[in-house]
């Protein structure tokens, strides 16, 4: 009988040749997001253990941190492109980021924003302040309390 870990691996090769997902076409998924999500947030987080290395973790959490669970979001920046019927100039819009929390529990989160595909701010934000979701504004103080890096 094989274990769990042999058998999500033998599952996640069993959907890919089925679904016909080549390594390019999983780069472009939000699965692929993610997970790139969780290799910057290892890169920055010294010590942390990826918990989906080898297979989907389905405990909730990415990473283990100082005995800590890591739940890590990443999200692209979205910006409004009309009020109304009135199209807004691209250079005075400030946009948002949106991370939801899925059905488990982490104790911290860490939140990756992203910019034209290019990381530029990381917060780790604790689950008491981490609701159902948060929006963390471009121009927004509110969370700044978490941040950890900035690139602007």
């Amino acid at each position: 009988m094989k274990t769990k870990e042999e058998m999500r691996i033998y599952k996640r090769e069993w959907s890919r040749k089925k679904y016909n997902r080549t390594q390019q076409s999983m780069k472009n998924s939000a699965t692929w997001m993610g997970r790139m999500g969780e290799i910057l947030a290892m890169e920055v987080l010294d010590g942390a253990i990826d918990m989906n290395k080898d297979a989907m973790n389905n405990q909730g959490y990415d990473l283990l941190w100082n005995n800590k669970k890591v739940d890590v979001k990443i999200c692209s920046l979205y910006k409004r492109k009309k009020k109304g019927d009135k199209v807004l100039n691209p250079d005075n819009i400030s946009g948002w980021w949106v991370f939801n929390k899925n059905k488990y529990d982490a104790d911290l989160y860490f939140c990756i924003c992203l910019k034209d595909n290019k990381p530029i701010r990381y917060y780790m934000i604790p689950s008491t302040d981490f609701s159902k979701g948060i929006t963390i504004g471009q121009k927004s103080e509110k969370f700044d309390k978490y941040l950890i890096k900035k690139y602007e």
